[in-house]
């Protein structure tokens, strides 16, 4: 149990650093930075390699975990780069201006902060299950 209360602090930890690095908040520097990298391959390979005797969680899940790290990375690409183009487009369609930031506001909490917290989700699913299930 200890150990996957570990795997929820790391995967906490992850979210986090990526939540700060894509609302560019300075909360993490350089060196924090390439030490995450570093610290994250590095359980990346252990996972990765076969034989870790059941004590660590198994690759597929954790491979899952990693991959909802990515998905809010993938939203806020999407959403800058497609969507707010396409709404800002209806300024110059002559939809009132105050209802396009309105929208964009509302817009911007459900597509740049609620990926982070489905994402934990699933990675604390990912990693509470138990291991006697087997996936076919």
């Amino acid at each position: 149990m200890i150990l996957k209360l570990v795997y929820i602090l790391f995967f906490a930890a992850s979210n986090f650093v990526i939540y700060a690095l894509i609302h560019k908040k300075e909360l993490i520097k350089r060196n924090l930075l390439i030490t995450f990298i570093a610290i994250y391959t590095v359980v990346f390979v252990l996972h990765a390699v076969p034989g870790n005797n059941g004590i660590l969680l198994p690759f597929h899940r954790f491979f899952i975990s990693t991959f909802f790290l990515a998905t809010p990375v993938i939203v806020y690409l999407w959403f800058n780069f497609l969507a707010l183009k396409r709404i800002n487009r209806l300024k110059e369609k002559g939809v009132n201006e105050n209802f396009v930031n309105i929208g964009i506001k509302v817009f911007s909490v459900f597509f740049l902060n609620a990926p982070f917290v489905i994402a934990f989700v699933m990675q604390c699913g990912a990693v509470l299950t138990p291991n006697y299930i087997v996936y076919n």
